[in-house]
């Protein structure tokens, strides 16, 4: 699973140091998320997307799948506690993970 925090940050003029302090980590926690060198848990993306006023699900999205609303040539499956889900919608998948995290 891909994080898009870097471009996420630059589009809200948000600094490593500015997110730091807002989620409550260190400098280099924000480097180690922003290199790929560690993952922040679920609660942490909760405080990260918080901080940068977007919804969870826009932490994993790039610029592009952001700016695209429709929902041309999409489907998205899940498995989660023993049930199979399946999503043609992507605002109905975005609601789902974010229900999940």
């Amino acid at each position: 699973m891909i994080l898009h925090l870097k471009e996420l940050m630059k589009a809200k003029g948000v600094s490593s140091i500015v997110l730091a302090e807002n989620v409550g980590v260190s400098k280099a926690t924000v480097s180690y998320w922003l290199n790929g060198k560690v993952f922040p848990s679920p609660e942490t993306l909760e405080k990260i997307a918080q901080a940068l006023n977007v919804p969870v699900w826009q932490l994993f999205a790039s610029t592009e799948e952001v700016a695209c609303p429709a929902n041309d040539d999409f489907v998205a499956f899940v498995r989660n506690a023993g049930h199979n889900f399946t999503f043609t919608d992507k605002r109905e998948f975005r609601e789902f993970v974010d229900r999940m995290i």
